[in-house]
C-alpha cells in the first residue's frame, strides 16, 4: 500500500485544482465571448494592447492557468518525482500572468491582483518547501554548477556573464517568453531572447560571485547576501516571497553558469577595479523590482544592479551589449541610477564591511 501524500502535496493539489477550475471557466468565457461581456469586462480595457479582443488572452488563461495546474495536480496525485517542480512552475506561471495582466489590463482592481499574486506565491512556496524536504543529494543532482576559485588565466579582475533568462528552468523561461512576446507587440518589434547578468570578481582573498536572486530562506549570510529589496511593491517586501537578495558571495556559485552565452567577458584585469566594485556592492539602491521608480523607461531588476555596479566602478558600461538577437531588460535603468548618484535613504541597502583587506 502506497504511503499517504505529505501535507504539502495535498495542499498543492487543492490549490492547483481551485486555480485550474476557475481559470478554465474564466478562459472559456473569454473564448466564447471575446468581447468580454460574459465576465463584465469592457473591451476598452485592451486599449493600447496588441490584442483586438479577449480571445488570445482567454486561450492563454485557459491553457496555462487552467489546464496547467490541473496537470500539475495529476502529477502530484500520481507521485511523480517532478511534482514539486511542477508546483513551483504553477505558482511562477500565475505570478507571471498576473504581472502581465497588471500591465495590459490596467483597469482591473488591485485587490484581485493582490489575491492572485499571493496565491501564486503561496503555491510556489509550497513547491519549494516540498522540494527542499527531499534529501540534499537528490536536489543537487538536478542542478549541476561550476565552482572555481581562480580565474581561467590566473589573474585578478572582473568577469561578466550573460545568462539566458530561465536557464535551468523551463517554466521561468516560458514566462519570460510570454512577457517578451507581449512587450514586443507593444513596441512593434521582433521578439528577442532575454538575458540577465552576473559577475565573478577575483581578488587575493578568493573569487566573489555577484548576482541578484530571489530570497530563498533566512540564511542569507551563508550566501554572502549584503542587502534585500522588495518585489512588485515596497509594502510587499514585508513578506519573504516578495523580496530579492543581492549576493557578494565568496567562492559562491552561479547555478546556471554552464548555459552562459558569449561569456565570460573580462571587464578588467586591474585589482583596484575589482576591489572598488566589491566595496561598492552594498551601496546599490534597493529599488522595487519590476517597477520604474526612476522614470528610466524600464523596470529595475538584476541587470539594473549589475550595470549600476559596473558604471560606479568606473568601467565602460556602454561597451557591454547583449548577445546577438538578445535583450537585457533593466540594463539602462542601472546606468541611469548610477549617473544620478545615490538613491533616497529609504531605498538604499545597509552597507556591510568588505571581506578581505
Amino acid at each position: 500500500m502506497a504511503a499517504p501524500l505529505p501535507a504539502t502535496a495535498r495542499l498543492a493539489i487543492v490549490l492547483e485544482i481551485f486555480l485550474g477550475v476557475g481559470a478554465l471557466f474564466g478562459g472559456g468565457a473569454l473564448i466564447l465571448a471575446p468581447d468580454g461581456h460574459l465576465l463584465g469586462m469592457p473591451s476598452k480595457l485592451l486599449a493600447g494592447s496588441p490584442f483586438p479582443s479577449f480571445l488570445v488572452p482567454g486561450i492563454i488563461l485557459f491553457t496555462f492557468i487552467g489546464i496547467g495546474p490541473l496537470v500539475a495536480a495529476a502529477i502530484t496525485f500520481r507521485r511523480r518525482a517532478i511534482a514539486p517542480l511542477a508546483t513551483v512552475a504553477v505558482g511562477l506561471t500565475l505570478m507571471g500572468w498576473v504581472s502581465v495582466e497588471m500591465v495590459v489590463l490596467a483597469g482591473l482592481g488591485s485587490l484581485a491582483w493582490a489575491f492572485y499574486l499571493v496565491l501564486g506565491a503561496s503555491i510556489a512556496a509550497i513547491g519549494v518547501s516540498w522540494w527542499r524536504s527531499f534529501p540534499a543529494p537528490a536536489r543537487s543532482a538536478t542542478r549541476p554548477a561550476r565552482s572555481v576559485t581562480t580565474s581561467a588565466d590566473g589573474r585578478f579582475g572582473i568577469d561578466f556573464y550573460w545568462l539566458p533568462l530561465g536557464a535551468g528552468g523551463n517554466f521561468v523561461r516560458l514566462n519570460g517568453r510570454v512577457y517578451e512576446a507581449i512587450k514586443a507587440g507593444f513596441d512593434r518589434r521582433p521578439v528577442r531572447d532575454l538575458y540577465h547578468s552576473a559577475l565573478e570578481v577575483f581578488v587575493p582573498e578568493g573569487r566573489y560571485v555577484i548576482e541578484m536572486t530571489p530570497v530563498v530562506d533566512g540564511r542569507g549570510s551563508e550566501r554572502g547576501v549584503v542587502a534585500e529589496g522588495p518585489v512588485g511593491a515596497r509594502w510587499a517586501g514585508r513578506f519573504r516571497i516578495f523580496r530579492y537578495e543581492l549576493r557578494r558571495w565568496l567562492d559562491g556559485v552561479i547555478p546556471d553558469i554552464n548555459e552562459a552565452v558569449e561569456s565570460p567577458r573580462r571587464l578588467s584585469n586591474d585589482l583596484d577595479d575589482a576591489r572598488r566594485l566589491l566595496e561598492t556592492t552594498p551601496q546599490i539602491p534597493m529599488l522595487v523590482w519590476g517597477r520604474d521608480e526612476l522614470g528610466a523607461g524600464e523596470m529595475w531588476n538584476s541587470n539594473s544592479m549589475i550595470s549600476w555596479l559596473i558604471a560606479r566602478a568606473g568601467l565602460d558600461v556602454s561597451a557591454i551589449k547583449p548577445p546577438a538577437g538578445g535583450r537585457a531588460p533593466g540594463w539602462n535603468a542601472g546606468v541611469v541610477a548610477a549617473t544620478r548618484g545615490s538613491a533616497p535613504s529609504s531605498q538604499r541597502s545597509s552597507a556591510q564591511p568588505l571581506l578581505g583587506g
